[in-house]
């Protein structure tokens, strides 16, 4: 089923929800980056971490990146709107297909499953030291991150936007706000 927007007179077609929930996602991405970068960078001498080592990048970027964005989109899901800012800005939300409203159980596994790939991607800073068996783990765990990205992605465009991978371990979906 393709989105459907009200008619707006300029007789454009209406974006395909596969659309709409990326630029969904770019927008939070963004959002939460113009957020959590400058405030990262103002608490970083108050915390003490000026990382060096490549376990100190990754509990950095968990505990300045990760918890906030799980926090964020797991807040959001479970909200009323069932929309973060990037939903809502776009007029899509997410929604339980049990017939009752997106539990908290719901919104964590989307979330954890969602954000799986970029999750991934910061096991990287674990392996920064350089060495061959490091450079082995970072090629094999960004591969397996994009490859689940791109899994994702043909997930939600076979079923027309409605759900992805994450959608269908939650059992949500995402349909436009009318």
């Amino acid at each position: 089923m393709q989105h459907k927007s009200k008619p707006t007179g300029s007789g454009a077609l209406p974006a395909p929800l596969t659309v709409l929930r990326a630029a969904a996602y770019g927008t939070d991405v963004i959002l939460l980056l113009a957020i959590l970068v400058p405030i990262t960078f103002a608490l970083q001498p108050l915390l003490n971490t000026n990382p060096q080592s490549g376990r100190a990048m990754w509990n950095a970027a968990v505990l300045c990146y990760s918890i906030p964005t799980w926090i964020y989109f797991v807040l959001a899901d479970r909200s009323p709107t069932g929309a973060t800012a990037g939903k809502r800005l776009w007029r899509i939300r997410v929604h339980s297909l049990r017939g009752r409203s997106v539990t908290w159980s719901d919104a964590i596994s989307r979330t954890a499953i969602k954000l799986l790939p970029l999750e991934l991607t910061r096991l990287v800073f674990l392996f920064a030291d350089r060495t061959d068996s490091d450079q082995q783990a970072n090629t094999f765990v960004v591969t397996l991150a994009n490859l689940l990205a791109f899994i994702y992605l043909v997930v939600c465009a076979q079923t027309q936007g409605q759900r992805s991978v994450h959608d269908l371990v939650a059992g949500t979906a995402v349909k436009p706000v009318v």
